[in-house]
């Protein structure tokens, strides 16, 4: 919704994209407030699992196609993340395919999910997060099933 709200989809200024973050920001802040009270205020390492952090990667390795070993424990700055949204939110489409080597529906929401993810590392006080490329999502889900359907972070509802 990110991209349609703030019309990531084109050319847009860091103000657009700002404004984006915020609004990841209000929507994520207390799932992010209770994985914080959760885990304290001790540093944690952040894995971050789906295709904006895949595409991030393989954009700054200039890779063409997919490389998961290539890209899977690459770390990405929070810094980095806003810079990087700054820079696809000021191209088209056509030149986010370009520069990022990736697909057109990828390029086209690339800027919002750069912002969401720089919206989650800000809200857990993260300087930066980990790319994996491995099957977690997968293994927690399984775990999730093991343990019934009333688990949530790890604690019976």
């Amino acid at each position: 919704r990110l991209t349609e709200t703030h019309g990531l989809d084109q050319p847009v200024s860091k103000t657009a994209i700002d404004a984006s973050r915020r609004e990841a920001q209000e929507r994520l802040a207390p799932a992010c407030q209770e994985i914080r009270a959760r885990l304290g205020v001790q540093p944690f390492q952040v894995l971050e699992t789906d295709g904006t952090g895949s595409a991030f990667a393989h954009w700054k390795l200039n890779l063409q196609g997919y490389h998961r070993a290539a890209t899977h424990g690459f770390v990405a700055s929070t810094d980095r993340l806003l810079e990087s949204a700054y820079e696809m939110g000021r191209l088209d489409v056509a030149s986010r395919v370009r520069i990022a080597h990736a697909e057109p529906r990828r390029a086209s929401v690339f800027p919002a999910g750069l912002s969401i993810l720089t919206a989650i590392l800000e809200l857990l006080a993260a300087p930066d997060c980990k790319i994996t490329c491995q099957g977690l999502r997968h293994g927690m889900i399984l775990k999730m099933l093991q343990e019934g359907p009333t688990t949530r972070l790890g604690r019976q509802n």
